[in-house]
């Protein structure tokens, strides 16, 4: 086999190996939203995120990096809607998250007892 053919076969094996659990920046979908569209977008430089819950656009700061990933204080726009309470959980629930991790297109964030919500890649 020629140098060349060596090295692209090598080339296309590194392409299709595992993701780095670490690289959590785009955009993921909420995967247990029960109906509702709740969506999150974590910045390229992992120190924010913003996103759609089921009545408002969020935001918030991050700190640490992943695997350490921490929201900072929630902030959302103040739309009223049928599914607020779905909202303030999913807010809650963002909250209480201590650790990022992925898998192949699926984000898991967890908290001190362990999965708290998980999210499918949605770019």
């Amino acid at each position: 086999m020629k140098p060349l053919s060596i090295a692209l076969l090598l080339t296309a094996c590194a392409a299709t190996s595992s993701a780095d659990p670490t690289d959590i920046a785009g955009n993921w979908s909420l995967t247990e939203a029960s109906g509702e569209t709740i969506t999150l977008e974590i910045k390229e430089d992992l120190e924010g995120l913003s996103g759609l819950a089921p009545c408002n656009r969020y935001f918030a700061m991050v700190m640490g990096k992943a695997p350490d990933f921490r929201p900072g204080p929630i902030g959302a726009s103040k739309r009223a809607c049928p599914s607020l309470d779905a909202e303030q959980r999913y807010f809650a629930k963002l909250a209480a998250v201590t650790r990022a991790s992925r898998s192949g297109d699926i984000l898991t964030l967890s908290g001190n007892s362990g999965p708290i919500l998980t999210f499918t890649r949605a770019d």
